[in-house]
């Protein structure tokens, strides 16, 4: 199998490591960075590795199946246990692998923390290279790992590893073994005087660069499909299976927010079609209402432009009319003290910017003064322009406006515009 770096993790904070072809010993937080998949081998101390005879062979059923079938050989409940299945050879024995919960999950929160993913998780004893039709045995760390198939194996002291062989090689029920290779430092001379007797070849082989390397090189060698490595990262500890554990709280909530989505859709729908139907008659409504105030309009194209046309055409006209009403209120309030003047004779008329200016004849320049007088009690502010005497006759030019403290208070009656046409 191909990897990038190989670990062999314990409970112990420091780890051992192969990565990039060296050895590395500390805590996972400062390991080298390296490149491909992680593996990592557990304590074959933590892990039972058996196998079952069973006659199913859907994968699913033979997953539900294994952990009441191996119950009686277990020491804890099977809700407490994890059961990673192997690979299951010629004769149908079923390989299996066991592991409580906790220490899985307790090796994969310590891979988390460090921010590392991990690829497959193997039993070490599984790493050690072993002869056909023999055993493999390794030294490591005070231990004897023993490999005696390409799915089964155990983890003893060292110490006690003589005398289990005698017992192992005294079973009938067991195959015997034709070789073993000895991975070790030392020369293994009690265990080579034990099995000497049994007719059993033992081929000491010496580590050069150390355990985990060894593990390494036999985990790079391409595997027999007999012999595919027993990964231990399986239902329910698989990525897709993780994911549906967190899944499954949020299920409800997540079916209940799809719910609600589903209904604010809904009344965004309904809301999107009433507001339609509502243009759809405001627009005639507004069409209606141009017609009623533009009754000669023909076609209707763009209701606001043409309203605000119109509009603008009847402020321009609305500004005409509110000059020609202020020459017909100075006008109004002017004439009845012109109508009571003697002799008054009207020769000119201007009016502009408010203000009019009127030119005629008086009897005399008293008269003037008086007429003045009786245009300020009407409200208008007068001022002479020019005046002049002349063949008994006063010339005068006046400059009338209204008086906007009093002017706005004063009111006309209609019948009076009558006596307009006398001053012309």
């Amino acid at each position: 199998m191909n990897f990038g770096a190989l670990l062999r993790l314990t409970e112990q904070p420091v780890c051992t490591a192969w990565i990039n072809g060296e050895i590395n010993e500390g805590s996972l937080e400062k390991l080298p960075p390296f490149r491909g998949s992680l593996v990592v081998l557990l304590p074959t101390t933590e892990i039972l590795l058996s196998s079952i005879k069973l006659p199913i062979k859907q994968t699913q059923r033979i997953r539900q199946a294994v952990p009441y079938a191996l119950e009686e050989n277990l020491a804890d409940d099977v809700e407490n246990l994890h059961f990673a299945l192997g690979q299951r050879d010629k004769a149908g024995n079923q390989a299996v692998a066991v592991i409580s919960h906790r220490f899985m999950q307790s090796i994969l929160q310590r891979l988390k923390n460090a921010g590392l993913q991990v690829h497959s998780l193997l039993p070490d004893v599984l790493a050690v290279p072993y002869p056909p039709n023999g055993w493999g045995i390794l030294y490591l760390g005070g231990l004897a790992l023993v490999r005696t198939g390409a799915h089964s194996g155990f983890a003893i002291e060292q110490a006690q590893l003589p005398e289990w062989c005698q017992l192992a090689l005294n079973d009938k029920s067991l195959t015997k073994p034709e070789t073993i290779d000895l991975y070790s430092h030392d020369s293994g001379t009690e265990l080579l005087q034990g099995l000497a007797t049994q007719g059993i070849e033992i081929h000491l082989q010496q580590q050069e660069q150390g355990a985990i390397a060894l593990l390494a090189e036999t985990l790079k060698k391409p595997p027999k499909a007999a012999s595919l490595p027993l990964n231990l990262i399986q239902t329910p500890y698989q990525q897709r299976d993780l994911l549906q554990a967190l899944w499954k709280p949020w299920r409800l909530t997540a079916g209940l927010l799809v719910l609600w989505l589903a209904l604010w859709l809904g009344l965004a729908w309904q809301e999107n079609q009433q507001l339609q139907q509502q243009k759809i008659s405001l627009k005639q409504q507004i069409n209606a209402l141009y017609r009623e105030t533009f009754p000669k309009a023909r076609k209707i194209v763009n209701p606001k432009v043409q309203m605000e046309r119109a509009l603008n055409q009847l402020k321009q006209q609305n500004r005409k009319g509110k000059q020609d009403e202020g020459l017909l209120q100075l006008l109004l309030s002017s004439h009845i003290a012109l109508l009571q003047t003697p002799k008054f004779y009207l020769k000119k008329l201007d009016y502009q910017k408010n203000t009019l200016h009127l030119d005629f004849e008086l009897a005399s320049l008293q008269d003037l003064e008086s007429l003045k007088q009786k245009l300020k009690n009407a409200g208008l502010q007068v001022s002479t322009q020019s005046a002049s005497s002349q063949d008994h006759k006063a010339k005068v030019r006046l400059k009338i406006q209204k008086n906007k403290k009093h002017y706005d208070s004063l009111h006309f009656p209609v019948d009076s515009l009558e006596a307009k046409t006398s001053l012309w």
